[in-house]
């Protein structure tokens, strides 16, 4: 999301998952508010079954509480990660 679409004090999700490092899990709170939808719209188009793309979801965004290292901005945007 380009800073010009975001509310003033709306972080980007590249500055939640810096916090998120940190331990910050208010960070996580804003992060999943903010990037669940996407996950769960893609992972019901991919699957086809809501109850599989929730257990994805979920999944994915434990891991991104998890492992939030993992995320190498020189690779892409966090929506593509």
């Amino acid at each position: 999301m380009k800073a010009a679409n975001r509310s003033p004090g709306q972080e980007s999700l590249e500055a939640l998952l810096r916090q998120i490092r940190c331990g910050s899990l208010a960070a996580f709170d804003q992060f999943y508010e903010r990037t669940a939808p996407f996950v769960m719209g893609l992972s019901v188009k991919m699957l086809g079954d809501r109850m599989e793309a929730e257990d994805v979801c979920h999944d994915v965004l434990m891991q991104v509480l998890s492992h939030p290292e993992r995320y190498d901005p020189s690779r892409g945007s966090v929506e593509a990660w």
